[in-house]
This record gives C-alpha cells, sequence and structure tokens, in this order.
C-alpha cells in the first residue's frame, strides 16, 4: 500500500555550476514528464532549483540537459526509486565542475555520479 504522507513531503535539488568564471556559463534546462521548468544560465556559484512534490505511484523524474558552449550532456537529478531514500532530508545538491557531476545529501560529503560535463571556453 502506497504511504500518501510521502506524496506531501516537498523536496529540492539544487544544482550549483562551479566552473571557473573565465569558461561560458552553464545553460541548465529540467524537466519531468509534467513539467518544463525552463532554461537558465548558471555562473560559479549560483544555483539552479527545482521544487516539487513526489507524485502518488513514487514516478517522479527530472532530467536536465546541461549545456555549454556547443556541447550538452543529460543527467537525471532526481527519481523516486534512488533519490527518495538519499534525499531524507529532501534536500540533493549536485554540483557540476570540470572534472564531473558530483552529488551530496548534505553538501559536505559529495560522491561523483556523472563524468566530466562539457567546457568550453570564452569566445
Amino acid at each position: 500500500m502506497i504511504n500518501p504522507v510521502f506524496c506531501f513531503r516537498k523536496y529540492h535539488v539544487h544544482i550549483i555550476s562551479n566552473f571557473s568564471e573565465d569558461l561560458r556559463p552553464l545553460l541548465v534546462h529540467c524537466r519531468s514528464k509534467d513539467d518544463d521548468l525552463g532554461a537558465q544560465f548558471l555562473l560559479p556559484q549560483p544555483e539552479y532549483l527545482i521544487r516539487f512534490k513526489i507524485d502518488l505511484f513514487r514516478r517522479t523524474r527530472f532530467t536536465c540537459e546541461v549545456e555549454q558552449g556547443q556541447t550538452k550532456t543529460e543527467f537525471t537529478a532526481f527519481t523516486c526509486s534512488r533519490d527518495e531514500d538519499r534525499c531524507r532530508h529532501r534536500d540533493c545538491y549536485w554540483s557540476v565542475g570540470p572534472d564531473g557531476f558530483y552529488f551530496s545529501k548534505d553538501m559536505q560529503n559529495w560522491d561523483k555520479e556523472y563524468p566530466s560535463p562539457p567546457h568550453s571556453p570564452p569566445p
């Protein structure tokens, strides 16, 4: 049986750019099956924030496209099967930098989840 309490829990996914200022800003565009959250340029340190409640059947999934210059990379920022438990305090953090995509549930301990994203020099 599905516990309806979980359906009303709000989650926050924070995506942070850790590229240096001499590179082009990242363009981040996230979406789920039901919501297109739009694109946002990220300079070093500001964040792209996704706020949502998981669906009744725990199928919520957000994928994000990260673009720098002419190169795009897509990653899964949240999926219930992977993240509902590991984001216990309802906050998940992604740090995108020159050596990869790192995940943290507490901003203290970071684990590399995806290989290096694209990076391009400024024009």
